[in-house]
């Protein structure tokens, strides 16, 4: 009943983890986040992760190691209510760590982090960015 009053859109995204043990975070719209953006028509999840997390960070040569829980959230554009999936996958990459922010995707930073350094995120991240972090990245 609560998704009737929905529009539905796909999105999904990149939880990356370098050889190193750190993690690849972006900060768009002031928040940390993960890269991440939505589903062409046609294209699988993965291959948007895939995709995703190439053009918003500028990196190749990652795979995908598993899925991950998928997020969701709502939000209102030009008078119409949205329902957004997320479809979250585990990837692996093991070449450069780039820290350049790709301002054409509107990312104003790029930060690799190790598990220990996550909790300095707490306060400038979304609360379900967090829980895909509790979920996965401090498991893994």
């Amino acid at each position: 009943m609560f998704r009737i009053y929905f529009t539905e859109v796909g999105a999904a995204g990149g939880l990356v983890r370098h050889s190193s043990g750190k993690y690849l975070f972006i900060e768009k719209k002031g928040k940390l986040d993960l890269p991440k953006g939505h589903v062409e028509p046609g294209e699988e999840p993965e291959a948007c992760a895939l995709r995703e997390v190439s053009e918003e960070c500028g990196i190749r040569g990652h795979r995908i190691v598993k899925p991950l829980e998928p997020s969701y959230h709502t939000y209102s554009w030009e008078g119409i209510s949205y329902l957004k999936k997320t479809s979250w996958f585990l990837m692996d990459y093991d070449g450069t760590m780039v820290t350049e922010p790709e301002l054409e995707e509107g990312i104003t930073r790029v930060e690799w982090l190790s598990p220990e350094e996550l909790s300095i995120i707490k306060s400038t991240a979304w609360l379900s960015l967090m829980d895909l972090i509790n979920s996965s990245v401090l498991r893994t």
